[in-house]
C-alpha cells in the first residue's frame, strides 16, 4: 500500500480549492489548526501570532473585511 502524498494530489487539491467557498474554506483551515494548536503552544507558549491569525481568519468570515 502507497503512502498518501499531498505533493502528489497537488493539482487535485488546487482545483477543488479554487471551486470551493473561501469561507468554506477557512472554516475548514480553523479546524484543522484547532486541532493541533496545542503542539505549537507547549512549545512556543509566549509567541501569539498563530491566535492573533486565527481571530482575523475568524473576522474576516464574520465580515469579510482582513484587519
Amino acid at each position: 500500500m502507497r503512502k498518501f502524498s499531498l505533493a502528489e494530489q497537488k493539482e487535485y487539491f488546487l482545483e477543488i480549492a479554487s471551486k470551493t467557498d473561501k469561507r468554506v474554506l477557512a472554516i475548514w483551515a480553523i479546524e484543522c489548526v484547532e486541532r493541533v494548536m496545542y503542539l505549537f503552544e507547549e512549545k512556543y507558549r509566549a509567541d501569539k501570532r498563530p491566535l492573533r491569525a486565527l481571530e482575523v481568519l475568524r473576522e474576516w468570515i464574520d465580515n469579510g473585511i482582513f484587519k
